[in-house]
């Protein structure tokens, strides 16, 4: 009986996505992690390149960028995922979503660039150049739409790696770009630096689809009843997308209103950087959402469970403490990197960060609230935070500035995180809600960094942020010898595996656990 249920568990491993779970989220961590320092050396060249006022013009030019794609084709990216990847697993090919979700993206760009014709002159005078310009801006639109639309094929088909890998060489292709400025073997402005990032996107998005096989994607291939779920599915995502869009750049546009073009690139450089953190949190998402989805449709919800109840809780932790240590060395680091000009993006950085804690809660728990197909309550939620950062913004911002948009931002997130406990609590009758204390240690580490000013204040906070999580990891007993039964289901290095069995027993107390 053994047998048939461990044949059985190791099965579903495979189907799931468990088993190779280890690799994917190594190799999204691993992608991320390269594209930290990356994507810091591409923000310290345009930093130096274009200096505080330049810099807020580009992140002005990006907010409009990022509009376009709101209205056009961000509501329905996430239908690639859910019927592609379920397309994919049961025909070993993605055509019917593919055309279908072009048949809806196509009308729209259409629309979204009439308008941006028809009101070129407001939105060139909006972000400060010349209405020639917004040929420049459709052009952007235009290449990050398809390259996102890669993004979502590649993880639909499984390619995860792949879907790593490109967006490494992205950025080196950016790096290499402003390197002519940056060394003036080129001379040119801010629109220089947006040529330059909108041909390092389309090299980049010719090689990804390289590596897209063509029979998945052709020939032409349209079912109604997937045009229409994908619509369903789709529509009610606009709201939540505009949520995103409000908790993204909300800030920047009441930073333009009350302050210089300065100030406004000083803030968007620390939100660039908290949003290079919270793209290595998100990736916990990418990987545990299709295998969530996976274990709803053998029947097997009680690993849902399990998840939330033995995983999340480390995970949580964990990420808590290594952004507690983050922060305490980001300022020196942002003083090296981009130089006394952008010394206060270091501070709002900081207050920043900490939603980045906070969010690791959210992106745990968003793969539960998706696998049960709960959109519609996940676009209700990201209305009300989203609303509730814009008041945040509209409150703290005209007394306490560009920090006042970073509290606010983590207030929001904050919010967002206890609706998804909430709600995964209610769904799976467990309690969760004692999750929000595992984010203490990052906040322990901003208090110490920002109340104690002195040489070892940095060092004090790294040893105070590792103790706390250690003392809530055995206090709330977050590890048990029966977590290892895991590792059999999990695809990872021999030295790797031995090494997790042998500290297991420190973390759980049960010495005798190692001499077995």
């Amino acid at each position: 009986m053994n047998r048939v249920e461990n044949s059985t568990g190791l099965d579903l491993s495979c189907k799931s996505g468990v088993k190779t779970s280890f690799w994917d989220y190594s190799g999204l961590l691993l992608s991320n992690f390269t594209l930290v320092p990356l994507r810091a050396v591409a923000a310290a060249m345009m930093a130096r390149i274009l200096g505080t006022e330049g810099y807020g013009t580009i992140a002005l030019y990006a907010s409009m960028v990022s509009l376009a794609h709101l209205f056009a084709a961000n509501w329905t990216i996430a239908s690639v995922m859910r019927f592609g990847r379920e397309e994919y697993d049961k025909c070993r090919g993605i055509r019917q979503t593919f055309w279908a979700r072009n048949l809806i993206l196509i009308p729209c760009l259409l629309i979204g660039f009439l308008g941006i014709t028809l009101f070129k002159h407001s939105i060139s005078q909006y972000i400060g150049m010349p209405n020639w310009a917004i040929g420049l801006l459709m052009a952007s639109i235009s290449v990050s739409v398809t390259y996102n639309y890669l993004e979502y094929i590649l993880q639909a088909i499984h390619k995860m790696r792949a879907y790593a890998a490109l967006q490494v060489i992205g950025n080196i292709l950016s790096i290499a770009g402003l390197s002519l400025l940056f060394f003036k073997v080129i001379y040119g402005d801010y629109l220089t630096v947006i040529t330059v990032g909108i041909l390092s996107m389309m090299a980049t998005t010719f090689v990804g689809f390289s590596w897209v096989p063509k029979h998945l994607l052709f020939p032409f291939q349209l079912d109604r009843k997937t045009l229409r779920d994908i619509f369903l599915f789709s529509y009610p995502i606009i709201l939540g997308s505009m949520a995103s869009y409000v908790v993204a750049w909300v800030d920047i546009f009441f930073i333009n209103h009350y302050f210089m073009k300065n100030v406004v690139g000083e803030y968007q450089l620390s939100y660039q950087i908290f949003t290079l953190v919270l793209g290595m949190v998100m990736t916990v998402t990418v990987v545990t959402a299709p295998i969530l989805t996976s274990f709803i449709a053998n029947g097997q919800q009680e690993l849902i469970n399990r998840y939330a109840a033995r995983l999340v809780p480390k995970g949580v932790l964990l990420w808590s403490v290594v952004i507690g240590v983050g922060l305490t060395i980001s300022k020196p680091l942002f003083q090296f990197i981009f130089g006394e000009p952008f010394i206060l993006s270091s501070v709002y950085f900081q207050y920043l960060v900490i939603g980045a804690a906070f969010n690791s809660l959210v992106c745990f728990h968003s793969g539960i609230l998706t696998a049960y197909k709960l959109t519609k309550y996940m676009v209700m939620v990201s209305v009300s935070t989203a609303v509730l950062n814009l008041f945040g913004d509209m409150l703290l911002i005209p007394r306490i500035g560009p920090a006042g948009a970073a509290l606010s931002t983590v207030g929001a997130i904050g919010i967002h995180s206890i609706f998804y406990l909430s709600m995964s609590q209610k769904l799976l009758k467990e309690k969760l809600l004692w999750h929000m204390v595992l984010v203490l240690p990052a906040l322990l580490s901003l208090a110490i960094t920002h109340l104690q000013v002195g040489a070892f204040t940095p060092l004090l906070a790294i040893l105070m942020t590792l103790l706390s999580g250690f003392i809530l990891g055995k206090r709330l007993c977050l590890f048990r010898s029966d977590d290892l039964i895991l590792l059999d289901y999990i695809q990872m290095p021999f030295l790797l595996k031995r090494a997790v069995v042998w500290i297991y027993p420190y973390l759980t107390g049960e010495t005798n656990l190692k001499k077995e």
